[in-house]
């Protein structure tokens, strides 16, 4: 295996900010990049599983459990660290529950499960954590699937739940079939697949770039992702549902194309900061317009550019004043936000 540098990584921490503000799209409702922003989680992923298999490669077993519960751990940092600014919300949403499903001992356990590993991440106030902990319970399922089945088999059971996913979420106004929740961790198995496969064969990566343009291929699939979409929603569909055909291939050759890049930029690292901080903190002014708005007429919010440049001004300035902050004090609760 030929180990790819890490000076090649400037246009992912670029594409991974750009990702995470189509994804602040999605939620206020921007038309054309809130299609878009259904590339951002999946990209997500795969950078993450191949900058986590480039190193657990190639070390020991020893190294590798190490790493593992390192890698883990740090997930779950980040997500405590947001969680304790969400707090309020999460109560609103545990106040909610209460009030349409009683309160006991059957409930509670419902509470924790559809919280914390099903389908209601938004009950902590802040839906997006949803990936963290996708990632928290994929990653150690695919470890051991690959230990005790092989990757090929591995890659082909993913394949299949995508595939599922696929049909139940994107063509489900076709197929009809169940559709499982989108924020199920099973769903994010074929990107930590693809971040796999990357970093094993990352000699067969570098030469797919040396005789393919992946940029113009990536764009070719951006396009093609957004008119199958369109499509979907013309067959009475959504017209950004969570997972289509050309979802992960689209995430895939994006990646790829980023991480084959000799682009060079400066302010990388805060690009790649922004990128998560971007990403955690948006619902901290999206949650309280949104409870404005249900209870208030007020215009500016009827038109989603201004709502979507309202909330990525709140998060700048949130993110100079974290900046500030952890650049007096150097507190580690305030390097665990990004």
């Amino acid at each position: 295996m030929v180990k790819i540098t890490r000076r090649q990584y400037d246009l992912v921490d670029l594409v991974k900010f750009l990702l995470a503000i189509t994804i602040v799209a999605i939620h206020v409702g921007l038309p054309i990049l809130k299609i878009i922003g259904r590339i951002g989680v999946p990209f997500f992923v795969i950078i993450s599983s191949f900058l986590f298999f480039s190193k657990y490669n190639y070390l020991d077993s020893t190294g590798r459990s190490k790493y593992f519960r390192k890698f883990e751990f740090r997930i779950f940092k980040l997500y405590l660290a947001w969680q304790v600014l969400y707090l309020f919300w999460a109560y609103k949403e545990l106040e909610n529950y209460i009030a349409w499903n009683g309160f006991g001992l059957k409930q509670a356990v419902k509470y924790v499960l559809l919280t914390f590993v099903y389908r209601d991440f938004s009950n902590t106030g802040w839906g997006t954590c949803w990936y963290l902990f996708a990632m928290i319970y994929a990653l150690p399922v695919f470890l051991l699937m690959v230990k005790y089945i092989g990757p090929k088999i591995t890659l082909a059971i993913s394949l299949v739940i995508e595939l599922y996913y696929v049909l139940s979420q994107g063509y489900t106004c076709v197929t009809h079939l169940f559709a499982i929740s989108p924020f199920f961790f099973p769903r994010v198995l074929i990107y930590i697949a693809f971040g796999y496969c990357l970093a094993t064969h990352q000699s067969a990566l570098a030469k797919i770039a040396q005789r393919f343009n992946l940029k113009v291929l990536a764009l070719i699939f951006l396009i093609l992702f957004l008119l199958e979409n369109y499509m979907i929603f013309k067959l009475g569909g959504w017209l950004n549902t969570e997972e289509v055909f050309l979802t992960a291939p689209t995430a895939l050759l994006i990646t790829m194309a980023t991480l084959t890049s000799s682009v060079k930029l400066k302010h990388s690292r805060t690009y790649r900061q922004l990128s998560t901080f971007v990403y955690t903190s948006q619902l901290l002014f999206i949650n309280p317009i949104n409870l404005y708005k249900n209870t208030h007429r007020l215009f500016i919010f009827d038109n989603n550019y201004i709502y979507f440049l309202i909330v990525a001004v709140c998060i700048a300035l949130l993110y100079v004043v974290w900046w500030l902050l952890y650049r007096k004090y150097h507190l580690r609760i305030l390097k665990y936000l990004v």
